[in-house]
């Protein structure tokens, strides 16, 4: 029904019909141990948050027993992803005016404030359009909120978080953290994209967006307007374009969304289904999904009608040969169905064969494992298999080559095979491959080696050919060896950048790359060079001289910022991992970046905190016990 990073999304019914979807959650994922612990240790934590504007989430699980299918079964919600509806309205000019925007933003805000409210030290993680349904009645439900820190787990860099799952996460040093501050920024992304009236495309996140928000323009009934400095005061600090100044919780970011004057309920919601109006006459496919849903079961879409309707002509293929595993009748899956997440009586049979099922790793009654493990083989019977061929249909990994010249405009040639014209961004397999650039009659080659996930930055500088000019006839000589013409000069190196934070590295105010890449090219010769953080306000500046064909090592050691730490009534603290005494304390000398912080009281508990240290001051960190 629905794919993106996480996996795919698939429909069934439970007890009395209940509309349920089920998130097949890719093996590529859950391939990392500490992935499903971690999410069903989050499942279990948020099993008793209820809100409207949430969707509720029943229990995880393994597909099959012996598979290691992961899966998570949620209330199903009426309605049309956000993502599907932004994109649409992309394609056929469809305005989303700022009231529309402020509308959801105003459903969106407080909820994800409800949540950090309910559980401080949990949090969404993935938030954004992908994430959120618009329902019928033009309310927004947030889904799939139990996924934050099974994805941590993944330690993804942030650029990976953002091209493969679309989850931004704040620019801090070291690895992404996914804590209430990583849910503030989403939030940010996600109203950047409301008032923008469509998705953020995948170069504009993150090294475009100060600017975007500095240029961004309000739709309104009129046209386009200035966007009210309070609202872009609000984006800017939610997206933590200032980290000195950015909202820590969404609850913050609620209190000062309520104190911008943006007008009154009833103008907005009008505004909102103004814009679902458009968007329906426009998108007649989409007329089925915003209309109430029917509660009765049905069997999952063939591959055929699937494609359909997602417009797209399925691959020609033969029919398979009928086999013992041919999808059932629809009154063999209503049979089935009927038990999911119900007690069921001592009269009723057994839904599947209890070496069949695989229980849930859980404490509740044994009859919650037995029922969904019903709906997981019902899913599995109604996709027809095509589930256990996902993996091999799932695209191979890639990673990613950048490359720019001066001058711009040189063709790009990568294993024999143009390309196109610099600047260019590209996807390849990983591996060596070998680049030729060419402009003016000169040639240059370059061999690369692309990581899977990774990315390469190069910049190669090309000689321009002065005019010739008239010179005295020289003697005749016997000329020299000509060189292996298939063997082109290789005038480039590479720098390698070793840090704990990100930076990103400028030349003569040019930004060559960010310490991700796993190097970066240069020519040939002596580079001044300037390395910064924005974020933590670092900055330094060091020289070297590049060797051809030889990558030169940049190893960065960050300076220190102070912590002054504090609770009440008192504690002992430790820094990660290390204790540095009692509670108050001042001036801790540590690097900057990212730090853990833990709290002990010997009566009252501990806990814990997550502090970024910047050069911009000391950060404060403190902890309130409250006693039994």
């Amino acid at each position: 029904m629905f794919h993106d990073g996480l996996g795919e999304r698939r429909h069934t019914s439970g007890a009395g019909n209940q509309p349920l979807e089920v998130l097949i959650l890719h093996e590529e994922l859950t391939a990392v141990p500490a992935f499903e612990p971690a999410l069903r240790e989050r499942v279990e934590q948020l099993a008793g948050f209820q809100h409207p504007s949430f969707t509720r989430v029943r229990g995880a699980g393994k597909l099959t027993k012996g598979q290691a299918r992961l899966i998570v079964a949620s209330d199903r919600v009426p309605g049309v992803r956000l993502s599907e509806i932004l994109t649409a309205a992309e394609q056929r000019l469809i305005p989303l005016e700022i009231d529309a925007a402020l509308c959801l933003l105003r459903q969106i805000v407080p909820a994800m404030a409800a949540l950090h409210a309910k559980a401080p030290d949990a949090c969404h993680g993935a938030l954004a359009p992908e994430r959120i349904i618009l329902t019928p009645d033009a309310r927004a439900v947030i889904v799939e909120h139990v996924y934050g820190s099974a994805l941590e787990q993944l330690r993804f860099s942030h650029e990976r978080y953002w091209r493969e799952l679309r989850i931004p996460l704040p620019l801090t040093g070291g690895l992404p953290r996914f804590d209430r501050r990583a849910d503030v920024t989403q939030i940010g992304a996600l109203a950047l994209a409301l008032i923008l009236g469509r998705p953020l495309g995948d170069d504009e996140y993150p090294a475009r967006i100060a600017d975007i928000v500095e240029g961004v323009r309000a739709i309104s009934a009129t046209g386009l307007e200035v966007l009210p400095a309070g609202i872009r005061s609000w984006l800017s600090r939610t997206l933590q374009l200032d980290p000195r100044r950015s909202f820590l919780t969404a609850i913050e970011a609620h209190t000062e969304l309520n104190a911008i004057a943006v007008g009154d309920e009833e103008r907005l919601q009008a505004a909102l289904e103004s814009f679902l109006d458009q968007y329906r006459a426009a998108v007649p496919e989409s007329e089925a999904a915003l209309e109430p849903m029917s509660h009765s079961v049905a069997v999952a879409d063939s591959p055929v009608e699937s494609a359909a309707r997602e417009n797209r002509v399925p691959e020609p293929h033969a029919d398979p040969a009928p086999s013992p595993m041919a999808t059932p009748e629809p009154s063999a899956v209503v049979t089935e169905s009927r038990t999911l997440f119900s007690e069921p009586s001592p009269e009723d049979p057994e839904p599947f064969p209890q070496e069949e099922q695989e229980q849930f790793a859980s404490d509740r009654p044994a009859w919650r494992g037995r029922a969904i493990a019903a709906a997981v083989v019902l899913v599995a019977l109604g996709t027809g298999g095509a589930l256990a061929a996902r993996k091999a249909m799932a695209p191979p990994p890639t990673g990613t080559l950048a490359v720019n010249s001066n001058p711009a405009g040189a063709q790009v040639i990568i294993d024999g095979n143009p390309k196109g014209a610099t600047p260019l961004t590209l996807d390849l397999p990983p591996g060596d491959h070998v680049m030729v650039l060419s402009a003016d009659g000169q040639s240059r080659t370059i061999p690369l080696t692309i990581a899977a996930g990774g990315q390469v930055s190069q910049f190669i500088e090309l000689p321009t050919i002065a005019p010739a000019e008239p010179v005295a006839p020289a003697p005749i000589a016997m000329p020299a060896p000509a060189a292996n013409p298939a063997t082109p000069l290789v005038v480039a190196g590479w720098i390698s950048i070793t840090a704990p934070i990100d930076v990103q590295v400028f030349e003569a105010g040019r930004l060559l790359g960010t310490s991700q890449s796993q190097r970066i090219m240069l020519g040939v010769g002596r580079h001044e060079l300037s390395l910064s953080n924005d974020a933590l306000g670092y900055r330094a500046s060091r020289v070297v001289q590049v060797t051809e064909g030889k990558v030169t090592p940049i190893a960065i050691e960050l300076p220190k910022g102070t912590l002054a730490l504090n609770a009440n009534p008192w504690a002992e603290v430790w820094v990660d991992g290390e204790k540095v005494g009692e509670t108050p304390i001042g001036n801790v000398p540590v690097s900057i970046g990212t730090h853990d912080v833990l709290f002990r009281h010997p009566q009252l508990g501990e806990q814990r905190h997550s502090v970024t240290v910047t050069l911009a001051g000391p950060a404060r960190v403190s902890a309130e016990f409250k006693k039994p």
